[in-house]
């Protein structure tokens, strides 16, 4: 069995399609306390960290433990197009306490998720900018497989044709690679 954490985890949406008796989501993190409410009704066995990631407090609380897999869903507001496509919204930039929790616990698996504008939306880093995508591989792809695709996720069976940019990673020294499934037919 594997165990995880849910980064950016709304009402645990995510975590509904996972199969229980591989991957035992431990804890969540959130921001929004009705968001919270929701998930400890969807999930009453997950422990829920309210509050907001990029402080210290709570960050050093998610990294008390090692994980073997990670979702990070951070918000999309900043780059989606039903949004403003803010390039200097803050929220842009909260990939970067999901990459350095990867990189403090080490899981063997990683489902990152978000909108196909993710991809190209530029982040300040040590005074530059460079592309979420770009970020991704820099950080992770020493320690990494990393495959990514944006997928309509009509064709997995979700009753909504909406496309998402997925990264699927899995940690090298694990034997077997996380991959896409096939389409739904």
């Amino acid at each position: 069995m594997l165990n995880g954490i849910s980064l950016f985890a709304n009402i645990g949406i995510a975590e509904l399609s996972l199969p229980k008796n591989k991957i035992n989501i431990s804890l969540a993190n959130e921001i929004d306390p009705k968001r919270v409410y929701i998930y400890k009704k969807l999930h009453p066995k997950v422990n829920v960290i309210e509050g907001d990631i990029s402080k210290k407090f709570i960050f050093s609380q998610l990294i008390r433990q090692k994980y073997d897999f990670v979702i990070s869903t951070p918000p999309c507001q900043g780059m989606s197009t039903a949004g403003k496509m803010d390039k200097l919204d803050p929220r842009n930039h909260l990939i970067k306490y999901s990459i350095d929790l990867i990189k403090k616990t080490n899981p063997k698996y990683i489902f990152h998720e978000n909108v196909p504008g993710q991809d190209n939306t530029k982040i300040y880093l040590k005074g530059n900018t460079v592309s979420i995508d770009n970020y991704i591989r820099q950080e992770l792809a020493e320690n990494y497989k990393i495959v990514s695709q944006k997928v309509d996720m009509s064709k997995f069976g979700i009753p909504q044709a909406r496309k998402r940019s997925i990264y699927l990673m899995t940690r090298k020294d694990v034997e077997k690679d996380w991959l896409f499934p096939n389409y739904s037919k």
